[in-house]
C-alpha cells in the first residue's frame, strides 16, 4: 500500500491551514479601530481628553476584552456602544449613558429581558443610541 492510502487525511502544512481558516480565526475577536477618526469634529480631534479616553478604550477593546470568557448580552457590545454614545452625545452624557448600560449588562438583569427584545439570529438584545434620546 502507498502512504496516501494509509493516512487518514492529506498532509497539509500548518501555514496552509491557517491561510485557509484565517477568516474564522479573526472573526472571533475583531480588531477595533481608534475612537477618533478623520471625520470627527475639530474640537474632538485636538482635545487631549478625547485622546486619553480613546486610547483607554482602544487598549481595553484590543488587549483586555478578549481575555474575558463571558460575552455581552447586547449588540453592539458595551464598549462599542460606549464609543457610539460618546461620539454622538459628547463625553459627559456619553459616560453617564454608558454607566446605565453597564449596570444593565450582567446575568442578574438578564432575567428582566423580555423575549420580544431578543434578536433571534444572534440571541442578543439589539440596542441603538436612540434609546437615550431625551
Amino acid at each position: 500500500m502507498s502512504n496516501s492510502l494509509i493516512l487518514a487525511q492529506k498532509p497539509i502544512s500548518d501555514l496552509t491551514l491557517l491561510k485557509n481558516n484565517q477568516t474564522s480565526i479573526t472573526s472571533a475577536y475583531p480588531k477595533r479601530v481608534f475612537m477618533i477618526d478623520k471625520t470627527s469634529k475639530p474640537i474632538v480631534k485636538y482635545n487631549p481628553i478625547a485622546y486619553v479616553a480613546g486610547g483607554a478604550m482602544y487598549i481595553y477593546q484590543n488587549a483586555v476584552s478578549p481575555q474575558f470568557s463571558a460575552g455581552c448580552l447586547y449588540r453592539p457590545s458595551c464598549s462599542d456602544f460606549s464609543k457610539q454614545l460618546i461620539n454622538r452625545y459628547g463625553l459627559f452624557k456619553g459616560i453617564f449613558c454608558t454607566t446605565d448600560r453597564l449596570t444593565r449588562c450582567n446575568r442578574i438583569s438578564a432575567l428582566s429581558i423580555r423575549p420580544f427584545e431578543l434578536d433571534g439570529s444572534i440571541h442578543k438584545v439589539s440596542e441603538s443610541t436612540n434609546y437615550y434620546t431625551w
